[in-house]
């Protein structure tokens, strides 16, 4: 960026400095915005939400709404509270992009990050051909005059229809085996699920229909449990067996065992049981207290704890006034008073 030297009087760097004191505003900054209005240049202004490393602290709730964020600029990139998808800003409009689909985001919607400007575009350029995205990103590189400096652009490709089917269609992966060479552009040749011919045997009987034929060949062969009781012994048998496995492995660091069931609450059971025997194991305290919390559909219920359990936290401001990063797993030393 080029540099400007000039004189000024002692009122105007008197000005300078109790506006700087006042906003928090560089020098550069002030001048450079006195000059464009002057001038009746657009500015040039990159406005920008939180930081990226607050967000991986946890910083997720809203510091603006996104009608709010459109006052600063109509380009950019951004996110949601809670990482609720992600956000893209073009042409003044705001939209929401999830693994759902793409819809416009409304103006009450929290934003924790993003970064837009007021895109005014100064130059066009042509690239013939773009390698990958190395290449790309090299050549934008190359129009900045120093490493210091942000610059917005938009992409806009031209080319035969065909270069742009879905994937579905084939002949784009044949594109990029052509740019990127055959090693880079993996395949799958072959895709089995069933090791064994008695695996997949037991799969084509229950694609058949054939259930209670194909469930009576899993229990011959030790691969599922019929449990006699209802739900609750089904529970406590499944905690049973992981207790087995676990005793038997534990000797083995990288062994690793999971529980899946068909519902969260089928799960909190499933863990409540396994909960119940490694307390009488003594693997856990047997104080317990209990604590209100929220399973990732929202649904509450009172969770015991005692220490030695395990926990893992989806909600920042989890334990206030403490700020937990999302997903932290966290180990229980000495519980508190009941919450």
């Amino acid at each position: 960026m080029p540099v400007l030297n000039c004189e000024i009087s002692q009122s105007l760097l008197n000005a300078l400095a109790a506006r700087r004191h006042q906003t928090g505003e560089t020098i550069d900054h002030i001048v450079i915005n006195a000059l464009a209005d002057a001038l009746q240049v657009e500015h040039a202004t990159l406005f920008q939400i939180s930081t990226a490393g607050a967000l991986v602290e946890g910083v997720t709730q809203g510091a603006m709404t996104v009608g709010e964020l459109a006052r600063h600029g109509d380009f950019g990139l951004g996110t949601f509270a809670d990482f609720n998808g992600e956000m893209v800003v073009v042409d003044g409009t705001t939209y929401q992009v999830t693994r759902d689909g793409v819809k416009v985001a409304p103006d009450e919607a929290p934003v924790p990050f993003a970064v837009v400007t007021h895109f005014v575009p100064e130059k066009s350029i042509d690239f013939a051909t773009i390698a990958s995205f190395d290449d790309l990103a090299g050549r934008l590189d190359a129009l900045r005059n120093t490493g210091n400096e942000f610059f917005a652009f938009q992409l806009i490709q031209l080319g035969d229809e065909k270069q742009c089917q879905s994937v579905e269609a084939g002949p784009v992966i044949d594109l990029m085996r052509k740019v990127y060479g055959e090693r880079r552009v993996p395949q799958i040749l072959t895709s089995i699920r069933q090791k064994s011919e008695r695996e997949r045997e037991i799969a084509g009987l229950l694609r058949q229909g054939k259930a209670a034929e194909a469930l009576e060949m899993k229990r011959a062969d030790g691969s599922a449990i019929l449990v006699a009781g209802g739900w609750d012994a089904t529970a406590l048998a499944v905690a049973q067996l992981w207790k087995q496995r676990m005793d038997a492995n534990k000797d083995d660091p990288r062994y690793r065992l999971t529980v899946s069931a068909e519902t969260n609450a089928a799960a909190r059971d499933i863990g409540a049981a396994i909960r119940a025997l490694r307390q009488e194991a003594g693997e856990i305290g047997a104080a317990d207290i209990e604590i209100s919390a929220t399973d990732r559909t929202g649904k509450a219920y009172r969770l015991a704890l005692a220490p030695g359990d395990k926990v893992r936290l989806f909600v920042s401001d989890a334990l206030p006034p403490f700020r937990i990063p999302v997903g932290i797993r966290a180990a229980v030393r000495a519980p508190g008073p009941t919450a």
